[in-house]
């Protein structure tokens, strides 16, 4: 069960950051268009 734990709080953790890229680019690509 602690490898399961870990895989989802992994997995949660990376949708978090890529949510965070995007919505980083997202002022430069509004500029740009």
């Amino acid at each position: 069960a602690e490898v399961f734990h870990n895989a989802h709080i992994y997995r949660a953790r990376h949708r978090a950051r890529e949510q965070r890229g995007i919505f980083a680019l997202l002022p430069c690509l509004s500029r740009s268009g």
